[in-house]
């Protein structure tokens, strides 16, 4: 929501955000206890180099300095997982990856090669050309509509190279079998391509937001949530929150799950079959 008010305001649209907490920012604060800071939404990410896509997002936004990031990974380990009968070390790039990989499966290296070169692929394109283009496309990847636990199983991958690849389907929050391959290999290949974390708070990272949605003329609107969202002629033309103000404006975006947006909308506003859909999603 905050990185959508400044890119609009920097287009020169008015924006208004409105949070129901009393703090914005989300999962991105942090709070610090017994003089540890607590990242509970952002630990670490990549890609955030000179070049890389994050970066250039934070630099559009002007929040780069703010950020103090600091790269992962000098030491050559950027996690260690530890199974029952094995530890496993995940190294800062991706032939260091695969090097480990055959170390520790070292009679797998047909399936070693497949995971390897769908990584090496979906990293390349988080990198810019010199036009600021992506070099190449999410959807180029050969197993795009594949469950991680399909592509897996394709491979022929063992299951120590199973459980060792999987360890990254806990940043999606899905088990292996809802996992979009794609979405794990992506972000997996993310982090060997430039792992990076915050050199400031999760708390400092949102003030910095919040101070530029409100330099480029934003207005952020807390602890008063949104409980209807105004329609004239089948179109969204503003938003009545709990106090009872009313907010007209051209566009909303509603950053929340479809089936919190239904019961705000006027029973017509919506086919019905198409409500019937929302309703149907698992949570």
């Amino acid at each position: 929501g905050l990185t959508s008010a400044i890119l609009l305001g920097q287009l020169g649209l008015k924006a208004t955000i409105i949070e129901k907490n009393p703090f914005p920012g989300g999962l991105l604060r942090s709070y610090t206890r017994q003089g540890v800071d607590c990242a509970v939404g952002l630990h670490y990410f990549g890609p955030a180099g000179e070049g890389e896509l994050l970066r250039q997002l934070f630099d559009i936004l002007g929040v780069t300095d703010k950020l103090q990031l600091r790269r992962l990974g000098s030491q050559g380990v950027l996690e260690r997982y530890v199974f029952d009968d094995l530890t496993f070390d995940l190294p800062a790039t991706l032939p260091a990856f695969e090097q480990a990989l055959r170390s520790v499966c070292p009679t797998e290296n047909g399936a070693i090669d497949t995971i390897v070169s769908a990584v090496h692929s979906l990293s390349h394109g988080l990198r810019l050309d010199t036009t600021g283009r992506l070099q190449s496309s999410l959807f180029s990847f050969a197993g795009f509509n594949q469950s991680m636990e399909d592509f897996l199983a394709a491979s022929g991958c063992s299951r120590k190279l199973h459980d060792i690849l999987s360890v990254h389907g806990f940043w999606a929050g899905l088990p292996m079998d809802k996992c979009p391959a794609y979405l794990l290999l992506y972000t997996l290949g993310a982090l060997l391509l430039s792992a990076w974390e915050l050199g400031c708070t999760g708390t400092e990272m949102v003030e910095a937001y919040v101070e530029r949605a409100r330099a480029t003329g934003s207005d952020l609107i807390l602890g008063d949530p949104a409980e209807h969202i105004l329609v004239r002629d089948g179109r969204a033309c503003g938003v009545q929150l709990k106090s009872g103000r009313s907010l007209a404006c051209r566009k909303v975006l509603a950053g929340i799950h479809p089936k919190l947006v239904l019961p705000m909308l006027p029973d017509d506003a919506v086919p019905a079959d198409y409500r019937q859909g929302l309703l149907k999603l698992e949570e």
